[in-house]
């Protein structure tokens, strides 16, 4: 059982640390693309993409999950053949129903979009729909066959190329637009070259994992075809599962990350309806789509990674009735997601201006206050996010469906009244996140506990973390706060003085936070892997010997 929970670990510290790559390039690509396109064309970027978003949750986005979910409980209970056939099955359906999405997205994309700025980068984003849908499969086939390295290495890829060839485009374009005379352009095209560069990533990546396959594909026949499998489910029978399995978890997903659709319609709308000043009241939205979401869902890249790899192993370990271990995986799960989430929760909050001013020079005020304030919601869709995969893991698909729908609904009847009755704007939203994120996480603690009878250790998890990045954000605005005296009186631009302090108090956070969690509690089994720590854990062995 140990072996077994190192490489879960060792499989889901792998993913999370590209995750969390993947969203650091993503705020890095956002600086430059920002300062190219401005405020306004990240609203008209939003608008589309957000459409875009909701269509691809549908066509692709869980298929990895699912699909490596119902391929695992099969190769676990010896049904090699009839994983393979779900596997086809799979692709077969991204292809038609991703086929007919993107087609549908490019013809009535000026139907879909607030803006009609925005029609351009809602056509260029539709065949991506199409090839994210094909690549989605691939990855969830790897993630049933127990190796998360295609996985990330095609993530991160996609992202390197996403990063560079928006970039590119949008200078491209919006330089094309200037000389044709249209500065009002600049925004709109420059929205559509960062829509261009999202559909060469995807496309890079698709074609690596392609090869990959390729190259492998004599093993790939050999493991499916070596065993016998009598019981194995003719294509109808497996479409029927495919489509009794991923509805609910589409649906679900949809649910998940359809607050963000609706926040943003239901904005725009009001915005219309009762703005003196629409375009300057539409640019708050820009801030809080490129400026704090992008960092907020930094941290969460370290549950969903976590997640994405539970589902597979829960749903063997579940198939084979093997109920403790299935508790064992959710512990370590929930327990080395949040000794990283939470610390990275706090740090965001604590030092949200200076951050914030390093990625974006002269950064508005209500950028650092949305962080501020946010950041709480970033421990709670980490749990949420967590918890979501042990459900569908255990077989309860329809589970967190059910408590998106809940938590949605009541989200909705608060953002409304606070969206039309008084004057927060973009504050409703943040507030309305919290109590969304709040809600599912309870919601989904009620449901594990109820089929499995888990209920979630406390001490190690949570209260361990929470003091200790209480001590760690402190530590680390001091630390700011001294190197900024410091630096301010030198030579140096107060961009660089302002990146110096950033890294030196992050490096001070981080070094108080893992000293104090490896003091207070035992993560030593989580940490052991970081050759950065193991000194520490060394000394803490050596002292415990000392005073046995």
């Amino acid at each position: 059982m140990r072996h077994g929970n190192n490489r879960f670990v060792k499989q889901a510290m792998f993913l999370s640390i590209t995750g969390i790559l993947v969203k650091i390039i993503g705020v890095a690509y956002g600086v430059p693309l920002t300062n190219i396109i401005g405020d306004l064309g990240n609203t008209y970027y939003s608008s589309a993409y957000y459409v875009y978003s909701i269509i691809l949750l549908i066509c692709s986005y869980s298929i990895p999950m699912g699909l490596s979910k119902i391929m695992s409980e099969r190769i676990a209970i010896g049904q090699h053949r009839t994983a393979s056939r779900v596997f086809l099955c799979a692709l077969l359906y991204v292809c038609l129903v991703g086929g007919g999405a993107s087609l549908l997205t490019f013809f009535f994309a000026d139907r879909i979009v607030d803006f009609k700025q925005s029609i351009i980068t809602m056509k260029i984003l539709a065949p991506t729909i199409f090839l994210s849908g094909i690549l989605s499969v691939f990855r969830g086939y790897y993630q049933a066959k127990g190796t998360m390295l295609p996985t990330a290495i095609s993530q991160l890829l996609e992202q390197l190329v996403n990063a560079a060839a928006s970039i590119w485009f949008a200078i491209t374009w919006t330089r094309l637009s200037l000389l044709k005379g249209s500065k009002t352009g600049i925004a709109e095209y420059g929205a559509a070259g960062g829509a261009a560069g999202t559909g060469a990533g995807v496309a890079v990546a698709l074609i690596f994992i392609l090869i990959l396959f390729y190259v492998n594909r004599r093993k790939h026949k050999l493991k499916s075809y070596v065993v016998s499998d009598t019981a194995a489910l003719s294509y109808k029978e497996t479409f029927k599962l495919i489509f009794a399995l991923l509805t609910p978890v589409i649906l679900s997903t949809c649910l998940y990350n359809f607050v963000g659709i609706f926040d943003m319609k239901l904005y725009f709308k009001t915005v219309q309806i009762k703005s003196i000043d629409i375009t300057a009241d539409a640019s708050l939205y820009g801030i809080f789509s490129r400026k704090y979401s992008p960092l907020a869902n930094v941290p969460i890249a370290i549950a969903a990674s976590m997640s994405a790899t539970l589902v597979p192993v829960i749903s063997t370990a579940f198939a084979k009735k093997e109920f403790q271990i299935v508790k064992s995986r959710i512990y370590s799960g929930m327990k080395y997601s949040m000794l990283f989430v939470i610390p990275a929760a706090f740090g965001l909050g604590a030092l949200a201006e200076p951050i914030l001013n390093l990625l974006f020079p002269n950064s508005d005020i209500l950028a650092v206050h949305l962080l501020q304030i946010g950041s709480i919601s970033i421990i709670l869709y980490g749990m949420s996010t967590i918890l979501n995969g042990v459900l569908q893991g255990i077989g309860k698909v329809n589970v967190p469906l059910m408590n998106s729908g809940a938590a949605l609904l009541i989200h909705m009847a608060v953002l409304v009244p606070l969206l039309l009755f008084t004057e927060l704007k973009i504050y409703a939203i943040i507030a309305t996140i919290i109590l969304y994120s709040l809600i599912i996480c309870i919601l989904n603690l009620i449901a594990v506990y109820r089929v499995l009878g888990y209920i979630q250790e406390i001490k190690q998890t949570f209260c361990i973390p929470i003091l200790s990045a209480i001590i760690m954000s402190l530590a680390a605005m001091i630390s700011y706060r001294l190197t900024d005296k410091l630096f301010s009186s030198t030579l140096l631009s107060p961009r660089i003085s302002c990146g110096i302090g950033v890294i030196l108090s992050v490096a001070v956070g981080a070094f108080v936070y893992f000293f104090t969690v490896l003091n207070l509690g035992n993560y030593e089994a989580e940490l052991k892997r970081f050759p950065i720590f193991q000194l520490i854990i060394l000394k803490k062995k050596r002292s415990n010997q000392k005073a046995a």
